[in-house]
Formats: C-alpha cells, structure tokens, sequence
C-alpha cells in the first residue's frame, strides 16, 4: 500500500486535474502507513481543504504536509487564495459537506480539525490525530 503522503499527492493531481493550480506535498520524515479507514477519512479531509482551495478561494497553490510526531500525526493544507471569514456560518451544498462534515470526520477519527483563515489571506486547514491512535488504530511502520 501507499504512504500517506504518495497516497494524498496521488489524489491531489487528481482533484487538481485540468487545473492551473500548483500542488506540493511535503511527507514526514519516514513515510506514514495508517490503517485504510483512517486513510480514506484523511483523503477525504484533505480533498474537501483543496477542492474549497480551489473553487472558493480561488487558490493558485496549495500545500500539503504532513508531520508524524511524538504527539500525533498532523496533516495541514495551506492555500494563498482569498480566504474568507470564519466566523461566517458554513453552508452544506447537496452532496458537498464543506467545513462540517471535514470537522466531522475528524471528530470521528478521534482528533481535531482546525481552520485559520482571513479575507485576502488564504487557509490553512489543520487536521490533528492524537498519538493514541498509534495503537490499533494506525497501521505498525
């Protein structure tokens, strides 16, 4: 199987096909092995993030890291597009979950998601799994 962060740069071309947007995708250090369920939880997250990058905020790049530390694995997508205001209520579009359901995933996964973002400012999505989720939870590396 892939690595995390093969498996999210495979998918961000493909989200991004047809698109004049960049797209990096920074792994950890080692490469990051997680359990399938978890995995397609992750991609989810991370393609909502570059999909609002690409079609809100009108980004014309996006960034992709992930960090596989002592206290978690994070996964951040930054993008330089418009931004917008967070304190604005999120809207869920037919078939489109937007902030909600990406917050939603997370919570199911037993972690946190945060958004930071301003008008003009662009985004960054954080999505935190917390170490305990090394157990069973994540694949052994």
């Amino acid at each position: 199987p892939l690595d995390l962060a093969t498996h999210l740069s495979v998918m961000a071309g493909h989200a991004l096909r047809g698109t004049d947007v960049a797209i990096r995708v920074h792994g950890a250090k080692a490469p990051v092995q997680v359990a399938d369920d978890i995995r397609e939880e992750i991609t989810a997250i991370v393609r909502e993030a570059i999909t609002n990058a690409v079609k809100h905020g009108r980004a014309a790049a996006v960034d992709v890291s992930i960090d596989d530390g002592a206290d978690g694995l994070t996964v951040k997508v930054v993008d330089d597009g418009r931004g917008f205001d967070p304190d604005r209520a999120p809207g869920r579009a037919e078939g489109h979950f937007g902030r909600v359901g990406m917050r939603e995933r997370a919570e199911k996964l037993g972690g946190r998601l945060t958004l930071e973002s301003a008008q003009g400012r662009g985004t960054t999505v954080v999505l935190h799994l917390p170490a305990r989720l090394a157990g069973p939870a994540r694949a052994s590396r």
